[in-house]
């Protein structure tokens, strides 16, 4: 007598393989990323976050935007100035766009109730052209922990060929190099993870000379017309959302350097346009570019790029938006319009130079300056060739900004030297000297 043995079904054993295969694939994905993916500001926040709520602390602001704002905001001065708050977070991402800021504000306000005060960072052309990409928006992304919200943001900027970025061994693939010098950082910052109050702030070290011409003019756009309506849309969304869960928000514009600032009508436009709307949504605008204490400060001479501010200047700008939220008078701190913030400075601010090239093979240099209004500034432009002397090209000072650089210096390493004086309505002679250096190879 025989008996049939039984089958498994079909079914079961691809069932089966289906099961053994997503596990594999996890497992795979938990241990690439652990290689490839650094250790992110991310990671630091969530265990500084973790630590404070075993004491019981949990954020009751929070600030969000570019980088202008992670790094130019710090959230434990906030804590110190502002006597309704103990725990300021700062969640500014890379290039975050609105959209982003958004939903992941809508996901904090979720995770922590406590949240009551918002600052929204908006560079002045943001809402021309949110500077965004995929790598920044999934580090958006990859904060929002409610899965419903997530979804929701997703939806806003993924198509299907991107999806395979959602997985972190896709996305990071070429950090295979530092694949155990990652794991080795990881392990290190677990262990020692030192204490911060700071959270998810982005300090610049780093600080560049206007008078190297290291900073000279940035790149903001603003017309109207320009404008980005889903950027738009989602600026009034957050304003809204705040509104809704009884949250106060205000609007911040971080400093930019004295050339973008003092010389850019986009500049005034922009400040124009985002105080009205500030004002019709029922929201408050700190420009910080209209600080009273501006030039006092040196400000131009303390920011690390056009945008970026030191870490010094980034604790003294968050103090002055701390004391206002503290209940300090803004119009303490700030002039009332860009127009009267340019014209109360004193002296000669700042020099600027560049050059365009005319048909026998030199070139024309163009300098300027910003100075007090009532001020004639006068020139002296000179060349220095590298490991040579300097040549004056105008003969002393000038009343002309122009002058031209024989075709000889052409195409050579060597040194542009503004040298810029004017005298004030009281006899003081003020004076200021630029000097830029072009490398060989930067020559149009």
């Amino acid at each position: 007598m025989h008996t049939k043995t039984k089958k498994k079904p079909a079914a079961r054993k691809h069932l089966v393989a289906v099961l053994v295969a997503a596990l594999f694939l996890v497992l795979a994905e938990f241990v690439l990323t652990a290689g490839l993916e650094p250790l992110t500001e991310q990671m630091k926040d969530t265990y500084y976050l973790s630590q404070m709520a075993k004491k019981g602390q949990y954020p009751d602001m929070v600030l969000l935007g570019d980088s202008t704002m992670g790094g130019g905001m710090d959230p434990s001065v906030l804590d110190d100035e502002i006597g309704d708050v103990s725990l300021a977070v700062n969640a500014a991402t890379g290039r975050q766009p609105l959209a982003g800021s958004y939903y992941y504000l809508e996901d904090l306000l979720e995770r922590y109730p406590d949240i009551h005060r918002v600052i929204i960072g908006l560079t002045y052309d943001q809402l021309i052209h949110d500077d965004t990409n995929l790598m920044s928006e999934l580090l958006v992304f990859d904060h929002i922990k409610d899965p419903e919200i997530k979804l929701q943001y997703g939806r806003t900027f993924l198509d299907i060929n991107q999806l395979p970025y959602l997985a972190k061994s896709c996305r990071y693939r070429n950090e295979l190099d530092s694949f155990t010098d990652n794991i080795r950082d990881k392990i290190d910052f677990y262990q020692n993870p030192g204490e911060t109050r700071s959270i998810g702030y982005m300090p610049a070290e780093t600080r560049q000379d206007p008078d190297k011409g290291e900073i000279g003019m940035g790149d903001v756009r603003f017309e109207e017309k320009d404008i980005d309506r889903t950027s738009l849309h989602y600026l009034k969304a957050i304003f809204l959302l705040c509104k809704e869960k009884n949250v106060q928000v205000c609007l911040v514009t971080t400093l930019i350097g004295d050339a973008e600032f003092y010389s850019s009508d986009d500049v005034k436009r922009s400040h124009e346009y985002l105080a009205n709307l500030a004002e019709s949504c029922g929201v408050p605008f700190y420009d910080l570019n209209l600080w009273r204490e501006r030039e006092e400060r040196d400000v131009g001479h303390r920011m690390a790029d056009t945008v970026h501010v030191t870490k010094d200047l980034a604790e003294e700008q968050t103090a002055v938006i701390g004391k206002i939220l503290n209940g300090e008078d803004p119009d303490d701190f700030f002039y009332p319009d860009v127009g009267t913030a340019r014209a109360d400075i004193h002296g000669v601010l700042l020099n600027t130079v560049n050059t365009t090239p005319n048909e026998d093979g030199s070139r024309t240099v163009h300098a300027g300056c910003i100075l007090t209004d009532n001020m004639t500034p006068q020139y002296q432009i000179a060349v220095q060739p590298d490991g040579a002397e300097e040549v004056d090209l105008t003969n002393g000072y000038t009343s002309s900004s122009e002058t031209v650089l024989p075709a000889q210096y052409v195409g050579s390493p060597l040194s542009l030297i503004v040298r810029v004086k004017a005298e004030g309505q009281d006899g003081t002679e003020y004076q200021r000297t630029l000097t830029v250096h072009i490398d060989a190879g930067t020559w149009g």
